[in-house]
């Protein structure tokens, strides 16, 4: 029996106006391990033909890569509705979620900007207005050259995006915190909530169930 394939799962959102936490949408899986432009750009294509079959319902204007969200921890068909934000889930377990999304998107970014360093020559004279050599204009005009400028500006901006979103930070020092020293966390953040019922109203329950 063979191996079964990596997946890589991405959740196509409508409203990019609703709170990450919110966000609700249809996940699409694609084959692939990490986070990488070439497998949102599949899974983007993917709900493109969806959206054209009439089987994505929405985007109004249309959909572009802003409207596929990296969803991490996720498992399900290649096509069923989610929502980025489970009523059951813990408060510890959205921190794990959380801070494995930014170790992810900070692995890319840095790997974009170790990619884009050799540009950084080409860069600095296109800043103080010097004429660039020879083998700098070869490498200007290279197609990679757009490509690596590229995916610098997508990975900083989805670092950056993700770690203002409301509760990221919080997440990570709660990890952090549990790691340190567990008697730092409080209960509500690792345990459900707690039921409304009052130890009063459950010794009237059993009363009543009594013969």
């Amino acid at each position: 029996m063979g191996r079964k394939k990596a997946t890589v799962n991405y959740l196509i959102v409508d409203d990019l106006s609703v709170p990450p936490e919110d966000q609700k949408g249809t996940l699409i899986a694609v084959e692939g391990r990490r986070n990488t432009e070439a497998n949102r750009q599949k899974a983007l294509d993917k709900a493109i033909e969806l959206w054209q079959e009439g089987q994505l319902e929405g985007f109004a204007d249309g959909l572009s890569l802003e409207n596929v969200i990296f969803a991490p921890g996720t498992s399900g068909a290649a096509t069923e509705t989610y929502s980025a934000s489970s009523e059951e889930e813990l408060p510890l377990q959205k921190a794990a979620r959380d801070v494995i999304t930014l170790i992810d998107l900070l692995i890319h970014r840095g790997e974009a900007i170790q990619e884009a360093t050799p540009l950084l020559p080409i860069l600095e004279a296109a800043e103080k207005g010097q004429k660039l050599t020879e083998e700098q204009t070869a490498q200007a005009r290279d197609r990679s050259f757009s490509k690596i400028l590229t995916r610098l500006a997508t990975s900083v901006t989805e670092h950056q995006t993700f770690v203002e979103t409301p509760g990221v930070m919080e997440s990570i020092q709660m990890i952090i915190a549990i790691i340190q020293d567990d008697r730092l966390i409080t209960p509500e953040q690792i345990l459900p909530p707690a039921s409304n019922e009052t130890e009063e109203e459950i010794e009237d329950e059993d009363e009543d169930d009594s013969p």
